[in-house]
């Protein structure tokens, strides 16, 4: 690592900081410490952008800056294990942090800096000059994305800077230097140790990046880490003339043919890891050709459970469940097939029916863009009917019927014969041999029950 002394990071430079933050630093200051703006926050202003947020660094231990700030502002400890202390002031938090240094080294801005995940992060700013030893501009202006240090340092400090650095990427849309992406590939298995709320918040913009597709192909060994599942796709032929890819090719095909959407895009993602699992063989003369019966069901169950370590939110989990599920049922541009799949995506609560249909047809879009013989799907058809459907108040739930269970007690039906009764008028109305009107309802039901 080259010496603080022994290169030119310094530049004037100006910029307007808010006042609340200046009361922060020079509070820092008068207690005779040093401290700098570091950080993302740099580097937005360096790109024109306003900080969302804002951190400083400091030679101030956290007990000092506890000290600091006690009694003068409202401060929050609880990344004291992680050497920063949070400051409420003026409705903003400002994380302060003591200088990262490596053990035998001296705490100094510059060792703070080569910690840092990038160098476009890893600038600081003092009031009148930028502090730019790893340069960053340079790197900004590039559009290139690398590290202070050596990446395998970087990464073994924390494992989820690989995450963070696909992020910047989808996010800005630059390169990655080839020795950050060596050291991605050979160190992607630690990504394992890293919690998985940590995992999702860098994965949600991850998977929205443009060339996602590129991503997943060079970083699979990351991906499969992160979604063990995914592991037995890669290199796995289909032995389909459907298929132009093996699998996993095939997956990050289709990710990539989606809406940048984060729940279609992580169903994309596991749609297809149930095919391992139900391969069943057929044998055409000399070919071996793969069938997958049932895999859309069995890939939702693989995909449960991991979705649940993550933590999504249940109305995510069951969006990308129910997406999974039906990816590969087929829709046709009438009515009654329609009215049917806004009854499954009623099923879903929280999510406008309407909305959950269009993500499904642009899975299954994309799904069908990715084989050898295209099937178009007529999507603005299928959502020009359910549209209509809905404006029309049209029954494809129990709920949209014109009886209810009260109903059906008053002839005499009791308990499940009820519900039973429900579905049974439900699917009368549904396959159109019904109209959705008491009497009519009421009285199939007599003549069934």
């Amino acid at each position: 690592m080259q010496s603080f002394s022994s290169i030119i990071i310094e530049m004037d430079i100006h910029f307007d900081l808010p006042p609340f933050l200046w009361e922060l630093i020079d509070e820092i200051r008068k207690h005779g410490y040093e401290c700098f703006l570091v950080g993302g926050a740099v580097r937005d202003m360096l790109l024109g952008k306003e900080p969302k947020d804002y951190d400083l660094a400091t030679n101030a231990t956290v007990p000092q800056i506890e000290f600091v700030f006690d009694g003068v502002q409202k401060i929050n400890s609880n990344g004291r294990k992680h050497g920063t202390v949070t400051v409420r002031t003026h409705k903003h938090n400002v994380e302060i942090s003591t200088y990262r240094f490596e053990e035998g080294r001296r705490p100094t801005i510059e060792e703070d800096l080569a910690h840092r995940d990038l160098t476009i992060n890893a600038m600081a700013y003092d009031g009148e000059k930028l502090l730019d030893p790893y340069g960053g501009q340079a790197d900004i202006n590039a559009h290139l994305l690398k590290t202070p240090m050596d990446p395998e340092k970087i990464f073994r400090e924390d494992p989820l800077r690989m995450l963070r650095i696909l992020r910047f990427h989808a996010k800005y849309g630059y390169d990655i230097d080839p020795s950050i992406s060596e050291q991605i590939r050979h160190l992607a298995s630690l990504i394992m140790d890293v919690a998985k709320e940590r995992v999702l918040t860098e994965l949600r913009e991850v998977l929205l990046a443009q060339d996602i597709t590129d991503v997943l192909l060079r970083y699979d060994a990351l991906f499969a880490s992160l979604f063990p599942d995914l592991l037995d796709t890669i290199g796995f032929d289909q032995h389909n003339h459907w298929h132009a890819h093996e699998l996993y090719d095939h997956i990050a095909h289709v990710v990539g043919k989606t809406k940048p959407d984060f729940i279609t895009r992580l169903a994309a993602l596991l749609h297809d890891n149930g095919k391992v699992h139900t391969v069943s063989i057929e044998k055409k003369d000399a070919e071996i050709i793969y069938h997958f019966p049932a895999h859309p069901f069995v890939s939702a169950q693989l995909a449960e459970p991991i979705l649940k370590q993550y933590r999504l939110p249940s109305v995510e989990v069951a969006q990308i469940l129910f997406l999974i599920r039906f990816h590969d049922s087929k829709i046709v541009a009438t009515r009654q097939s329609v009215r049917r799949f806004l009854a499954h995506c009623s099923d879903i609560s929280g999510i406008d029916p309407l909305t959950l249909l269009s993500k499904l047809l642009d899975l299954q879009q994309a799904d069908h863009a990715d084989h050898t013989i295209l099937i178009p799907i007529p999507v603005e058809e299928i959502l020009s009917i359910a549209k209509d459907i809905l404006e029309n108040k049209e029954a494809f739930s129990l709920k949209d019927l014109a009886i209810d269970g009260n109903d059906l007690m008053k002839m005499g039906l009791q308990g499940k014969a009820i519900g039973v009764a429900l579905h049974y008028a439900l699917e009368e109305v549904m396959s159109e041999r019904s109209p959705n009107e008491k009497d009519a309802l009421l009285q199939r039901i007599r003549a069934a029950f």
